[in-house]
């Protein structure tokens, strides 16, 4: 095969250069008037395009879509697990609360580690009269930060009051801010010492004479990946007496200590067992 001189080359270039030439004067044509529509008033972002200029437009951006790869379509989201449903059993103790803390006022309720909020949207449902208040943190774990922070950011803008705050850490709520209080699946991640001398205590402060504690643990962890990963070998999770004792030590009276309902139908009983045992613990603040 013959090998090209220098002259061949420029010429080529050449030939590419004048059937560049249209193409680049359309967008230059482009570019002009959108300036012209900028300084006319239109929006910056999207001036009419008329013309010529808006069918090259168009041809440009039929090349351009016919050029990308294939997006796969989106995954299906994987099913719920038994801890991510919403429990509606426990949805039912709390509404049962509520009745029994309903006075003059609205009822206000507070959610100790929030997640995504099941709960408390099926409470709303239930009983929309209800001053909703959720508290989850988007602290430790870079991975689930945002995540978090997502899920505080959507139930703001459904009208919930949300507080980011870490436990054990002092409540940012003053004293008997509270007529119900209640965590589902979050305060078996901490030890004794801390439920002891912080959480616990600090809830009776929030809760008013009369109020009540609603909480659901896990006794045992089963498959629980995420309490896994969170406590690594070092399992804190404990039995319901010592939960009870705990509960009583912080001038709060049980009065229900009980094993969770199972949620869903007999078909879901092997996930929910294998999720790890749950037990609930109501009490009254006296």
């Amino acid at each position: 095969m013959p090998r090209k001189n220098r002259r061949d080359c420029r010429t080529e270039e050449k030939k590419k250069a004048g059937a560049s030439a249209p193409r680049e004067a359309q967008i230059r044509a482009i570019q002009k008037q959108r300036k012209s529509g900028a300084a006319a008033g239109e929006a910056d972002d999207a001036p009419a395009l008329t013309g010529a200029a808006a069918s090259f437009l168009a041809d440009l951006r039929a090349e351009a879509a016919a050029a990308a790869p294939a997006t796969a379509a989106p995954a299906a989201a994987a099913p719920a697990v038994a801890d991510d449903a919403t429990d509606d059993a426990f949805v039912a103790r709390l509404a049962a609360a509520v009745d029994g803390a309903a006075g003059d006022g609205a009822v206000r309720v507070l959610e100790l580690g929030c997640g995504a909020g099941n709960e408390l949207r099926a409470l709303r449902k239930l009983r929309p009269e209800c001053a909703l208040t959720a508290l989850d943190t988007t602290g430790g774990r870079r991975a689930e930060l945002a995540q978090t922070a997502a899920r505080l950011a959507a139930l703001a803008a459904e009208g919930v009051a949300t507080v980011d705050h870490a436990l054990p850490a002092p409540l940012p709520f003053e004293g008997g801010s509270f007529d119900v209080v209640y965590a589902r699946l979050a305060l078996h991640y901490f030890g004794e010492a801390a439920l002891a001398s912080q959480i616990l205590p600090e809830v009776r402060r929030v809760l008013r004479r009369g109020g009540a504690l609603v909480v659901a643990v896990k006794t045992s962890a089963g498959d629980d990946g995420h309490f896994s990963r969170a406590c690594g070998d070092a399992k804190v999770l404990m039995r319901p007496k010592k939960w009870e004792a705990l509960v009583g030590g912080a001038d709060l009276a049980v009065r229900a200590s009980e094993a969770a309902m199972r949620n869903g139908t007999d078909d879901e009983a092997a996930a929910w067992k294998a999720a790890g045992e749950r037990w609930v613990v109501e009490a009254s603040a006296v």
